[in-house]
């Protein structure tokens, strides 16, 4: 799979299980997925692209019920998405920064 394969809505979510495979250990907060994503994450599953699954009930907590984890291929894939987001978020950035700024001497 390619970053070009996904659409927008696919690319915020591969996104946000990048965050939480960092961040907490793959621990998906169902709070955060909707039908589609978690549709979506069924297709990744049983194509290889992840594997996804649910978490025993005693090891449930606020961090979440259900466990992510990236094939090689999805951390390309979401190391992709993350630069092309960080390009686009500078090219719309709103500030100056202080070695734009003009002097008058």
């Amino acid at each position: 799979m390619k970053l070009d394969d996904l659409t927008k809505v696919q690319r915020s979510l591969i996104l946000y299980l990048e965050t939480r495979i960092v961040d907490r250990a793959g621990r998906l907060d169902s709070r955060h997925l909707n039908k589609e994503d978690r549709d979506q994450l069924k297709v990744w599953n049983a194509d290889g692209f992840i594997q996804y699954g649910r978490i025993v009930m005693e090891d449930c907590n606020s961090d979440g019920s259900t466990w992510v984890e990236f094939s090689e291929e999805a951390w390309d894939v979401a190391h992709a998405e993350r630069r092309a987001r960080g390009h686009r978020m500078l090219e719309s950035r709103n500030y100056t920064r202080t070695n734009e700024r003009h002097h008058a001497g």
